[in-house]
């Protein structure tokens, strides 16, 4: 038979696991606003017009689609977009990507009168410049 000392013992014991549970709780939710709200100051640093719900954002990306970010209980300080754990920056630098770029010549083939191009931002090697208004690889917008 359970004592009155050894129920009462138990109730602590319960109360505490319980008030434990709701502070990590607590924290978790300060984190996850905290991290939503860093990337919409990004987003709103880059330009970009978003939509706003309590846990998710959601925007449009550099080649029209639609992102989606939630913070997670996984990973601290990281949202879940399509799929993939990143940091507010990440998620920024993945989907709106760097703000601008010019697509310089940098190199000509003598013997074939190639002209070679490459982009500033992502420093991907173009083969032609054809009045591109994004680059075809990073997606940053082109400028002269």
């Amino acid at each position: 038979m359970v004592s009155e000392k050894e129920k009462l013992q138990q109730f602590k014991k319960d109360k505490l696991q319980q008030l434990c549970i709701e502070r990590i709780e607590y924290q978790r939710g300060k984190t996850k606003r905290a991290t939503i709200a860093e990337l919409r100051k990004l987003l709103k640093g880059h330009g970009v017009k978003f939509d706003e719900f309590k846990f998710m954002t959601q925007w449009t990306g550099v080649l029209g689609e639609k992102v989606e970010a939630y913070p997670t209980d996984i990973f601290p300080d990281t949202l879940l977009v399509k799929h993939v754990f990143l940091t507010p920056e990440q998620a920024i630098k993945a989907t709106v990507g760097p703000e601008t770029c010019r697509i310089e010549h940098y190199d000509t083939d003598v013997l074939l009168g190639e002209r070679y191009y490459r982009c500033t931002a992502c420093h991907t090697e173009i083969f032609n410049n054809l009045g591109y208004r994004f680059c075809p690889y990073c997606g940053a917008k082109v400028v002269d």
